[in-house]
């Protein structure tokens, strides 16, 4: 096969349109790609004007581009083209202009349809766009890393703000000179597989003018090409770190006060529960004692009805009196424990409220702190107010053992659930000095709806001794 003919084969043959022109811009030879591409068959394109193919816009212009590419010699453009049947294809075109003794003779043009490109082209820009919305506009700090050598790629605003640094700056530097802990960063970062996410909840970096500070790292790997990339979103948490211990502070400042305040409260209250019982107790039974005579002889004019009155009186005052300083402070709990303050407890419950209460302790050898005790004695105490007032139930039951170090006591009712809804109105100080007492102690708090109704409350504190106990004085539960 000579030359020309293998030239004229891979013109006709070639995977895109080809076209010869005279110099003033006509068809020559077309080529079946270019009459497919436009719609038309070749012998109706060849020997017309290029510009019939044109919108009539570019139609203007087309004397213009011919002596550009006749002066260029060659030139590579976009234009438009219109198809037989009056749609717009996009397309690039390669001009190269013929010449014979330095007169163009003619011209040989290349033709590629770009409409898949354009469209490629606008979903990039759409990414490029969303992208840069989220990159830039993003509050936190965003970091594009390259995992190979380290170098940081890009940074948002956000993130120049963070470090001081200007852009041209922070594109200078390695990820890990941000980092005031440069080798945990790089194994950090070179740790996670592609498509990983990973999250380190406090890390150590610098500033540019050295000053160091926490921050939470979110960031994810991912791979284009050869290239390993890293993009991370950097969030300055010293500001919450700083609440926090504030938080942190303000709690155990009150805990403190708390434990303060019951310690106090309980002290005064063994006190007037002891005056009560040491001064004026006798007092009352020595007048109950000296009005008997007088019961049995109105000696003095007295009605014997009167002074039977003035008996009773003085009997019921002797018996709130009693229970008056029994309530402030039993003495059964300081000198015999426990266990026999929750059984007389029970027992007044059972007597007093209308609900018969069942108390039940295996174990009889376990230590608990003197405050423990108190703490526990209480939140039972506000447990069957809650219940014998709330519940509508007709017993209740208080089990008291001890279980992995900690002794655990747990108020049930029968009820239909008045305790626990009682217990959970934002109002109830009852509720919040319960949790309070058992945080206090290092223990906790718990209120639920029994399966089978009512509702059961559930008290944990370490027994004494053991790890987490505060306090040292102790005693033995059941006396």
């Amino acid at each position: 096969m000579s030359d020309s003919k293998r030239l004229a084969h891979a013109f006709m043959s070639a995977l895109w349109g080809m076209a010869t022109g005279t110099p003033d811009g006509q068809f020559e030879v077309v080529n079946d790609k270019l009459a497919d591409m436009l719609g038309y068959s070749r012998e109706e394109l060849e020997g017309q004007s290029a510009a019939m193919v044109m919108p009539p816009d570019i139609q203007q212009r087309f004397p213009q581009r011919v002596e550009e590419v006749n002066d260029k010699g060659v030139l590579t453009y976009e234009a438009q083209m219109q198809r037989k049947d009056g749609s717009i294809l996009p397309v690039r075109v390669t001009a190269c202009a013929l010449r014979d003794n330095g007169e163009v003779s003619g011209r040989v043009v290349a033709i590629v349809d770009i409409s898949m490109e354009l469209a490629q082209r606008a979903r990039l820009r759409e990414s490029e766009t969303k992208y840069e919305m989220l990159f830039s506009k993003d509050p936190s700090a965003v970091l594009l890393l390259d995992l190979n050598d380290m170098a940081i790629l890009d940074a948002n605003p956000a993130a120049l703000q963070l470090y001081g640094y200007s852009l041209e700056e922070i594109l200078e530097l390695q990820a890990p000179e941000l980092s005031g802990e440069p080798e945990a960063t790089t194994k950090a970062l070179r740790g996670l597989d592609n498509g990983q996410t990973g999250h380190i909840h406090h890390r150590v970096h610098r500033k540019k003018d050295g000053t160091r500070f926490s921050v939470e790292i979110v960031g994810s790997n991912f791979a284009i090409g050869e290239r390993r990339l890293n993009c991370s979103i950097v969030r300055d948490i010293d500001e919450q770190l700083r609440q926090k211990a504030e938080l942190k502070e303000s709690r155990d400042s009150f805990e403190r006060l708390f434990r303060y305040l019951q310690k106090n409260v309980e002290s005064e209250r063994s006190r007037v529960a002891l005056e009560i019982h040491d001064e004026l107790a006798p007092v009352l039974t020595a007048l109950s004692f000296g009005l008997q005579p007088l019961e049995e002889d109105a000696a003095r004019g007295l009605p014997a009805s009167e002074v039977a009155k003035l008996s009773e009186y003085v009997r019921r005052a002797i018996t709130s009196v009693k229970q008056i300083s029994t309530r402030l402070r039993p003495g059964v709990l300081d000198h015999l424990g426990l266990v026999p303050a929750l059984e007389w407890l029970c027992e007044d419950f059972s007597g007093s409220g209308g609900m018969e209460v069942v108390f039940d302790c295996p174990q009889d050898h376990i230590k608990v702190s003197k405050e423990h005790a108190t703490a526990a004695f209480r939140v039972c105490q506000e447990a069957l107010t809650n219940a014998v007032r709330h519940s509508q139930g007709t017993i209740a039951r208080v089990e008291l053992h001890v279980e992995n170090h900690e002794f655990i006591l747990q108020v049930m009712d029968d009820g239909n659930g008045g305790a626990l809804e009682a217990s959970l109105r934002h109002i109830s100080m009852g509720l919040s000095g319960m949790r309070e007492r058992a945080r206090a102690h290092r223990g906790s708090l718990e209120i639920e709806r029994a399966d089978g109704g009512g509702s059961t409350v559930r008290l944990r504190m370490p027994c004494a001794g053991k790890k987490g106990g505060r306090d040292k004085v102790t005693q033995s539960i059941g006396g």
